[in-house]
């Protein structure tokens, strides 16, 4: 979140104290952006939209992880293309992309899992324009540390926002077992105004218990059914597989590369059920559309956490995608976009 963030930007702002020359990094970057722009569109659809996907064609190197590092840090809160909707120009505004389009509107609401996504809907856009073709106009906020739940004090007024622009489509993104934590236990009556936990693990929680979950998510439902009544299609995004792994900074050691094995989807979904399977049973009971990013993230069970065709890692930090891996990997988002033509 915005604290991890600010740990990053200081800890690359001066990257040759690293053994790995500055210059030699923006050249890794940018024979990383000439082949995606040379290739991406090339490749069958099977092979851009899932990183994990055999054979593996290229290895992960020092200078790559330097370089998406830098990539990463430079890129996050990558609203470009977006305009902001207030005169405070950061990620927790709301953002516009086609403000001038005359067709649906797709409203999107989230912590900063909804702002990393951000890359993918203006390439989309951009390819919508090349083509000639209508895109929707797309109202985004994404607030970091903050999930689109009645415990967020800026909740009601975004749900009073996202009526007013009478949108077709709804989609929301957060990192949900963070907020969701029940630390408080499983036994114990539901609070008035059950809190949700704090972004970042910076404590157990103790303040929430099972009761307090249950009643996030059941005022969830009622939000999204209430959506769905007003004519929207809602999409709402489950939990993928995130961790220390995909950190770039712990793929390094000693100089070279370090633990670069990929994580066990079903072993992830295993250790964090508890919540995984509420969430989930509460999207499938509203009626809302559910997105999962390990579509792209995995094939099968085996989720890479550097991209079997670059060899570069597809995470900024422990839970959060790059701006390279959303923008051509995320196919999963597509739906949204045609969901408001629909």
């Amino acid at each position: 979140m915005l604290a991890i963030v600010g740990v990053g930007a200081g800890a690359y702002a001066f990257p040759d104290v690293f053994s790995i020359p500055m210059r030699r990094i923006a050249a890794f970057s940018h024979r990383q952006e000439a082949f995606l722009n040379a290739n991406m569109e090339l490749l069958s659809a099977d092979e851009k939209d899932n990183w994990s996907k055999p054979p593996r064609l290229a290895e992960p190197t020092v200078e790559g992880i330097y370089a998406a590092l830098d990539w990463s840090w430079s890129n996050w809160f990558n609203y470009t293309g977006f305009t902001h909707l207030s005169e405070k120009e950061d990620e927790s505004v709301w953002h516009v992309l086609n403000q001038r389009g005359t067709g649906p509107v797709v409203a999107a609401l989230g912590d900063s899992h909804l702002t990393m996504l951000a890359p993918r809907f203006k390439h989309l856009f951009d390819v919508a324009t090349a083509a000639n073709q209508p895109f929707p106009t797309m109202y985004y906020r994404g607030r970091s540390g903050t999930p689109p739940l009645t415990c967020a004090p800026n909740h009601t007024g975004d749900v009073a926002f996202i009526k007013s622009v009478k949108p077709k489509v709804v989609f929301y993104s957060t990192n949900w077992i963070q907020f969701l934590r029940a630390g408080g236990g499983d036994d114990g009556p539901k609070a008035d105004e059950p809190k949700c936990c704090h972004s970042s693990y910076v404590d157990s929680c103790d303040y929430q218990n099972m009761a307090d979950v249950h009643e996030l998510l059941e005022r969830f439902k009622a939000e999204v059914r209430d959506m769905i009544a007003l004519g929207a299609r809602v999409f709402v995004a489950t939990v993928n597989p995130e961790g220390p792994e995909c950190d770039p900074l712990n793929m390094l050691s000693g100089g070279g590369v370090g633990a670069v094995a990929p994580i066990s989807r079903a072993a992830f979904r295993k250790k964090h059920d508890k919540f995984i399977s509420i969430v989930e049973a509460a999207i499938q009971a509203s009626g809302a559309t559910m997105i999962d990013y390990s579509d792209n993230q995995c094939y099968n069970d085996v989720c890479e956490v550097v991209s079997m065709r670059e060899g570069v890692p597809m995470f900024q930090d422990p839970n959060h995608f790059n701006s390279f891996a959303a923008r051509n990997y995320l196919t999963v988002l597509d739906q949204i976009v045609e969901a408001a033509f629909a």
